[in-house]
């Protein structure tokens, strides 16, 4: 077959037809605050939090933040910073890596656990 012949890949279809899988929000609750996730979260969000530079445990925590606002409707940002503060009991470190990780998976579409030998290194980066 030429290529000419060959049909055209639509990669649209697919990607519209399996947004967030069967088309009913993902949501998420913290801190008593219910978030939804975006229909579509743009690659840019990974890639830089991927890219992102950090040189102290605060410059960690907005690049959590920041990868998680990415993933959750933009109208919700600024209840994300105030739960992140204002939470009774607070919210823990390890409790916003847990909802980085499981946003990652969602994000990516491939939800995958990780081996209970392993735990997953951290993405960003220390500067030098």
């Amino acid at each position: 077959m030429s290529a000419a012949d060959a049909a055209t890949k639509d990669f649209d279809v697919e990607r519209l037809a399996n947004a967030n899988g069967n088309g009913k929000p993902i949501t998420f609750t913290v801190g008593g605050k219910k978030f939804t996730v975006r229909e579509f979260v743009s690659a840019e969000v990974m890639g830089n939090f991927g890219r992102r530079q950090v040189a102290n445990f605060g410059d960690t925590l907005e690049a959590y933040d920041a990868f998680i606002k990415g993933c959750i409707l933009e109208k919700e940002g600024a209840a994300w910073d105030k739960v992140r503060v204002e939470a009774d009991p607070p919210i823990s470190v390890g409790a916003i890596e847990q909802i980085l990780w499981w946003l990652m998976d969602v994000a990516s579409g491939r939800p995958t656990e990780a081996s209970s030998s392993s735990r997953r290194g951290r993405v960003a980066q220390t500067a030098t």
